[in-house]
């Protein structure tokens, strides 16, 4: 049984007229996903920066600057917080912690040195000015709020965000998404010591770009649950979580998994041996039946206010790819597909931690990067990319299988 996540990203005190459209999106989203009761991970920023969308560029401003941007806090929006209170008692809406306050405080996320510093220097010197193009940052990772950042700085940071949001939320909050989806080693720490349980970021932005992730280690019990498909890209996903199902010889259900030996069954006569269809067994029954825990293939959809159409946000016109009367006919066949199981991030990781702890995080970020470098060969790229799944987050050993014939042809 494919499970489904759904992950809206910024969720925060309203900013004024910027925000204008992103605020009714929202309430939009909140009743939506209440009629239906389909559960929704809402990343939220307790005390938001004036101005953090991609096209603010730290290098324009110094650091002190920086430091003393107005912020927002949830607490004084009383229409926003009480609407997110009421969702989440009604069992609609898990708080994720988003950051702290969702800015780029990554000085190495400048792709220029100040204009003001270059224009005194001769264009024939300008090549020796440095341009802090850090080669050990990737480019995925220089817009973040904790790349970069010392563990006491980033405990900070998560500790006090995790304690504003369970005092004035009055819940606890077990999972955090970063903003830009991005960390390092340190934020996994910090994340472990205050008892932050689930992580959902984006496969391309985890640390050691080896593979060998930090999640995976015995010191941390974080679960992760990366980022997979966009609103637009699910009935895609669910196809292929079907299809790579039915190949691997998964079964939808529990109940569906049971079945006797019938290793020692010659072959001819093996279709004459029952497999327990729990049809048959009576339900006091079932219980004294191996249950043999699936696989898991997980769905995590994430979105923004501009991922919608409805939003007068500059970045829906690059990022929109779906309406609000779209995402509430998705709800609701989720809410009526039997086969489908929808979940929290915080459900998900609590649920099916055994099954997510089984190193397929790591092979999950070779197969991603290998399927990135990929897409860039000029004969076999995007057509053969798009062959191997990747919408979905599988099974450790779904990677295992594919990842040498990958990595040769990734070469």
């Amino acid at each position: 049984m494919p499970v489904v996540i759904f992950r809206y990203d910024d969720y925060h005190a309203d900013r004024g007229a910027q925000d204008a459209s992103k605020s009714q999106i929202e309430r939009r989203l909140l009743d939506i996903f209440s009629r239906h009761n389909v559960p929704l991970t809402m990343g939220v920023v307790p005390n938001v920066v004036e101005d953090y969308v991609g096209t603010f560029q730290p290098a324009n401003l110094s650091t002190c600057q920086r430091a003393n941007l107005p912020t927002f806090q949830l607490v004084n929006d009383r229409e926003k917080l009480t609407a997110l209170k009421a969702a989440i008692a009604r069992g609609v809406v898990e708080p994720a912690l988003h950051g702290w306050q969702h800015q780029n405080v990554n000085t190495l996320a400048c792709w220029q040195v100040d204009k003001l510093e270059r224009a005194n220097v001769p264009t024939f010197q300008r090549s020796n000015v440095p341009t802090f193009q850090p080669a050990n940052v990737p480019t995925s990772q220089r817009n973040s709020e904790f790349v970069g950042l010392q563990f006491e700085e980033q405990l900070r940071k998560i500790e006090q965000g995790k304690r504003a949001l369970e005092e004035w939320l009055e819940t606890p909050v077990v999972s955090f998404i970063p903003p830009w989806n991005t960390y390092d080693e340190q934020t996994v720490r910090a994340l472990d010591a205050v008892h932050i349980r689930a992580l959902s970021a984006s496969l391309s932005t985890a640390p050691n770009g080896s593979g060998l992730s930090p999640c995976q280690g015995e010191a941390t019990a974080l679960v992760c649950l990366p980022r997979t498909c966009a609103l637009a890209e699910f009935d895609d996903a669910l196809t292929e979580v079907k299809n790579v199902g039915r190949l691997a010889g998964w079964n939808v259900g529990r109940l569906e998994r049971w079945q006797v030996k019938r290793s020692n069954v010659p072959t001819f006569q093996r279709s004459n041996v029952p497999t327990c269809q729990p049809g048959n067994v009576p339900t006091f029954q079932r219980s004294n039946l191996p249950t043999c825990q699936p696989d898991v293939a997980v769905i995590v959809m994430m979105f923004h206010h501009f991922s919608f159409f409805e939003s007068d946000d500059p970045l829906a016109r690059q990022y929109a790819n779906v309406s609000l009367e779209q995402l509430e006919s998705l709800v609701a066949r989720c809410a009526r597909d039997e086969t489908i199981e929808t979940l929290t991030i915080g459900e998900a990781a609590r649920r099916y931690r055994d099954q997510l702890s089984d190193g397929r995080f790591a092979a999950a970020v070779q197969y991603d990067a290998c399927l990135r470098r990929l897409s860039h060969k000029r004969y076999i790229g995007k057509h053969l990319a798009r062959r191997f799944p990747h919408r979905a987050f599988y099974p450790v050993e779904f990677y295992r299988k594919r990842l040498k014939w990958l990595q040769a042809l990734a070469r």
